[in-house]
């Protein structure tokens, strides 16, 4: 019997050989479509859970916020509570009263699973009475597109930006005028640009390019070095002062250095001390972290500051100590967070502007004597003017100006398309 069934084994063995690979492919089919139609069940039932998010609004879990009449600024987080990368479009209540701007970071994109981002919005209430902005979040899955997100009835997308560098209208009263030293001065007519969008909801603008007051707007010696911050801004704040602005002043070190990577003016630790008969200008005893006589002065004044004007001119100390200012190296794009801070302080259009105040005080010293004065911004570099030093020496110095105005948050605007422009309006 054992050997009739080897008999028969040998004869058919191709034949169960064929059997048996095809026993085993339909085995193996069957195994794929189950996984496969195992995930793709899985992956409908996920999708048709509804996607979560929190959202808040300056730090508070809400997604409606009162806006009072003219410019508000809202930050908004948006958390996702899903486990998948999902697109997400930040939506408002459609209200004709208000407009909303976004100024960083867009309201659209993609999230990451249980990622957060962060939005800074511009509103403006066009009303004069407080108005209820309602946000809401929507969202889709990634393997869909961003543009296949539903919007519900009576909500829009929040997808218009509002850029640092845009131009603004900003109009000044031509009748004005500012007497010094027998000279008047008058306004002069400037076209404007964003330079920055504080919490508050206030603007500041700038001046798209420098300002020529007057060829005989002469500073010098001790009397220009105290009074030149004081002068010049309360110039430019009588000038352009208007019904949409809070605060008007010029240009200083400080507002430069908001914007860059790095400090441009350093200081290094070597001290030096000035010996016998040190002339200064009176205000640097007022000055903070001076030094004279030895003595740690107290002073409470920062220098790029000076609210009132200073009727002595200098004074006779014994010494004074201060840090030697390290080389100021030359500015370019990369000296930046932005390009757009480059071009709105440095060049535009591959050409540099005239040469103009940064109304920041320095004292520099130098191998024999210590000289004061004020910097300025002349083609990509920050250049050090002296008007006084400590050997009774006098510089003079006529630069122009650019005024940075600060807009009420009052101030409602509105962008004009036709002209790239956003205007200005009661």
């Amino acid at each position: 019997m054992k050997a009739k069934y080897m008999k028969f084994f040998k004869r058919n063995i191709i034949v169960l050989v064929i059997l048996l690979i095809v026993v085993f492919f339909s085995f193996g089919i069957s195994y794929s479509n189950f996984v496969y139609n195992s995930i793709d069940h899985r992956a409908v039932e996920m999708h048709i859970n509804k996607l979560k998010y929190n959202i808040k609004i300056n730090d508070e879990n809400t997604n409606n916020i009162v806006l009072t009449p003219g410019n508000n600024t809202l930050i908004i987080n948006i958390e996702s509570l899903n486990e998948v990368k999902t697109y997400f479009k930040l939506l408002t209540l459609n209200n004709d009263n208000i407009d909303i701007y976004y100024y960083e970071n867009e309201p659209y994109g993609m999230i990451n699973e249980n990622g957060n981002i962060t939005i800074k919005l511009l509103t403006t209430n066009k009303t004069n009475e407080n108005i209820t902005c309602e946000l809401l979040v929507s969202s889709g899955y990634i393997n869909n597109t961003l543009d296949d997100i539903n919007i519900p009835d009576n909500y829009i997308e929040i997808k218009n930006k509002i850029n640092i560098g845009d131009n603004i209208e900003y109009k000044i009263d031509e009748t004005k005028r500012y007497n010094y030293n027998d000279l008047e001065l008058l306004p002069i007519k400037s076209n404007y640009r964003i330079l920055n969008i504080n919490d508050n909801g206030t603007l500041d603008i700038i001046s798209n390019e420098p300002i020529n007051l007057s060829n005989q707007l002469i500073f010098k010696g001790s009397n220009g070095y105290n009074n030149i911050i004081y002068l010049l801004n309360n110039i430019s704040s009588s000038l352009y002062s208007s019904n949409y602005s809070i605060n008007i002043r010029n240009l200083n070190l400080d507002d430069i250095e908001k914007y860059t990577n790095n400090k441009i003016v350093n200081y290094n630790g070597n001290v030096k001390t000035y010996n016998e008969n040190i002339y200064i200008p009176s205000l640097y005893e007022q000055e903070k972290n001076s030094i004279i006589n030895n003595i740690h002065v107290l002073g409470n004044i920062d220098r790029s500051e000076n609210n009132t004007y200073i009727n002595s001119n200098y004074k006779i100390v014994n010494s004074i100590t201060l840090n030697e200012m390290e080389k100021i190296n030359k500015i370019d794009s990369n000296t930046f967070i932005k390009p757009i801070y480059y071009e709105l302080f440095i060049e535009k259009n591959n050409k540099y502007y005239n040469p103009y105040y940064l109304l920041t005080r320095y004292a520099q010293a130098n191998e024999n004597n210590v000289s004061f004065g004020i910097f300025s911004i002349n083609n990509n570099e920050i250049n050090k003017c002296d008007l006084y030093d400590t050997d009774n020496n006098e510089y003079d110095i006529n630069l122009m100006i650019r005024p940075i105005i600060t807009l009420s948050n009052n101030t409602k605007i509105n962008y004009d398309s036709d002209s790239n422009t956003w205007k200005i309006g009661e």
